[in-house]
């Protein structure tokens, strides 16, 4: 048998909408799962599976950033 017939496993990956580079995202992919683009170190999360779409993570925190900031005249 010619091992150049062989068809090679397909590696899960997904495009950083950033910078546009493959991004391997695990053996098992979940969606939600968070994965770093190893090109621009953007936080991107698994949002669908066929294909695999990567969009920006959000991070809820981000609009409680300044709560204690205290804006009172002195």
């Amino acid at each position: 048998m010619n091992d150049s017939n062989k068809t090679k496993p397909k590696i899960p990956q997904g495009r950083c909408p950033s910078c546009g580079r493959s991004v391997y995202v695990g053996s098992k992919p979940n969606i939600a799962d968070i994965i770093i683009c190893t090109r621009c170190f953007a936080e991107l999360q698994i949002v669908d599976f066929n294909p695999i779409i990567l969009e920006w993570a959000s991070d809820e925190s981000d609009s409680y950033e300044y709560d204690d900031v205290d804006y009172s005249y002195r």
